[in-house]
């Protein structure tokens, strides 16, 4: 990092004790985010990815990356300011490139 950058790790995304507050997601570059159970949770952060990616293509890439029952630690990997060189914004595991 250069000084700039800040890194934040959290098991909530909004809760009151522990989540991120708002002007933090709002101004992430990447994201890293493992299967969820809460509905709500993910709803809203497919809404705040909506000026990079529409609600409804998040959610169809999260389904398809999540969908790999083998893999227990699967993790999609977002970055929002991808190079012009990657296929894609979306990555599962970091590694695999995701083009839907």
């Amino acid at each position: 990092m250069t000084g700039d950058e800040a890194s934040f790790g959290v098991s909530s995304y909004t809760a009151t004790g522990g989540g991120l507050p708002k002007a933090i997601r709002g101004n992430c570059t990447h994201m890293a985010l493992w299967r969820t159970k809460n509905t709500d949770e993910l709803n809203l952060i497919a809404k705040e990815m909506a000026g990079e990616v529409s609600p409804e293509k998040f959610m169809e890439v999260y389904e398809y990356i999540m969908s790999d029952e083998e893999d227990k630690h699967v993790m999609m990997f977002i970055d929002l300011h991808k190079k012009d060189s990657h296929p894609s914004m979306f990555r599962r595991s970091y590694l695999d490139f995701v083009v839907m």
